[in-house]
């Protein structure tokens, strides 16, 4: 089977992509055609490692071919695209620090907190160093945490960060992919009282968008503390939504979309054909970041966290 890859993918046809990498699990063999491709998101590259990783474990084959024959080519170099997936090429440019302009692909997987937090900072400094932006280093370095905790925590397979910044739109985009069990399976695997079995994947990727519900927040850690409070991917949702950004999530045949402060959508279903994982796809616009506090706050206020009357709490929640 050859996939023929668009020349552009964004939000708005980021689920016609991944239906359309789909369709490459039931193959006997995929070939990757390049040829058009022009700009994609992070969260579009990353699927397509994803799901050739996916494709490979599956025993599909999986050829490329145009890879160096398109206008995006070099990018992909920059970000690793290729020596991610085992691939190097000569290089005929001249490296040079990412400084504000992209997050390399990176793998993440399972490690120690310690380590989590060094590689985040890492990623949220290469974006936009903290002397620069106080109050956007803050909220992306809030952001990008919650959304890989959330990954690392829930996936059980490969995952991969990358993020960019589009200085024409001026937008913040971080895209988050990986091949793991999917959010359904996340709740029923985990025993998760929010869970029953007629739930369908579109249900539970509701579930996981609404504050203190998680797939483990039900498992308690040695403290006695919810080993996931359940708040992540709400609270990143309202972030976009209060800087007038994207957020995207889809994970099985489910898809789910907000742009801006609109109402979100579900998309309908992948027809016959599923992603095995989960995306998440978070977009600021950062004209919008004025105050990390006051984002948070509404943020905050927006999934019920805050009351209005809770004012005496407020100096506590941040820390």
């Amino acid at each position: 089977m050859t996939i023929p890859l668009p020349k552009y993918v964004f939000e708005d046809n980021l689920y016609s992509f991944l239906s359309l990498l789909c369709t490459g699990n039931s193959a006997s063999d995929v070939t990757l055609d390049f040829k058009a491709i022009k700009h994609y998101i992070p969260a579009a590259i990353t699927s397509i490692i994803t799901c050739i990783r996916t494709w490979q474990e599956n025993g599909i084959p999986v050829v490329l071919i145009n890879h160096q024959n398109n206008e995006a080519f070099r990018y992909l170099q920059r970000i690793d695209f290729f020596s991610t997936l085992g691939l190097n090429y000569q290089e005929d440019f001249a490296r040079h620090a990412p400084m504000g302009d992209f997050v390399t692909i990176t793998e993440i997987n399972n490690q120690p907190e310690r380590d989590l937090t060094k590689l985040i900072d890492e990623l949220v400094g290469t974006l936009f160093p903290e002397e620069q932006n106080e109050e956007l280093y803050k909220l992306l370095q809030y952001a990008l945490g919650e959304i890989i905790r959330n990954s690392i925590q829930h996936s059980c397979g490969l995952a991969y960060v990358s993020a960019q910044y589009n200085k024409a739109k001026d937008l913040i985009r971080i895209g988050v992919s990986d091949n793991g069990i999917g959010i359904r399976n996340s709740f029923k695997d985990n025993n998760s009282p929010h869970f029953k079995e007629e739930f369908s994947d579109q249900d539970c990727l509701y579930l996981a968008l609404q504050s203190e519900v998680s797939s483990k927040n039900h498992i308690r850690g040695p403290y006695g503390d919810p080993v996931n409070a359940g708040v992540g991917l709400s609270i990143v949702h309202a972030i976009a939504a209060e800087t007038l950004g994207y957020f995207y999530l889809a994970s099985g045949d489910a898809t789910y979309i907000r742009s801006g402060n609109n109402e979100g959508h579900y998309y309908p279903k992948m027809a016959d054909h599923q992603y095995k994982g989960t995306v998440v796809s978070v977009a600021f616009s950062r004209i919008e970041v004025y105050k990390y506090i006051e984002v948070m706050m509404s943020a905050k206020r927006a999934i019920g966290l805050i009351k209005e009357q809770d004012t005496s709490e407020v100096e506590g929640i941040f820390k």
